[in-house]
Parts: structure tokens; C-alpha cells; sequence
């Protein structure tokens, strides 16, 4: 039997599984490469970081 929709929808998630893991991937890549490049930038990104987490 072939259920096309259901088909679909697992083709879907699967694809929204493998969006959210290379997403991770680039944001830890961008976090390596820009880590050590200015201090003050981390600070300030580290607070807004921390004021979204607290807002969520």
C-alpha cells in the first residue's frame, strides 16, 4: 500500500531534522571562527545571548 501524504509528512520532518543539525553545525563553525577574533564583541554578544535565554 502507498500513502502518498504520510509519505510526505515524514519527508518533511526528516528534512526539518536535517535543517536543525546543519544549523548547529554552521552556528558552532561561526562561534569557532569568531571566538577569539574581539573580546568586546563576545562580551556584548554574551549578554544579549543570556538576555534572550532569560526572555524565553
Amino acid at each position: 500500500m502507498y500513502y502518498p501524504l504520510t509519505d510526505r509528512y515524514d519527508s518533511l520532518v526528516l528534512d526539518i531534522k536535517v535543517f536543525k543539525i546543519q544549523a548547529l553545525k554552521r552556528l558552532i563553525i561561526v562561534q569557532r571562527l569568531y571566538g577569539h577574533a574581539n573580546t568586546q564583541v563576545n562580551k556584548h554578544s554574551d549578554k544579549t545571548f543570556s538576555k534572550r535565554k532569560c526572555n524565553e
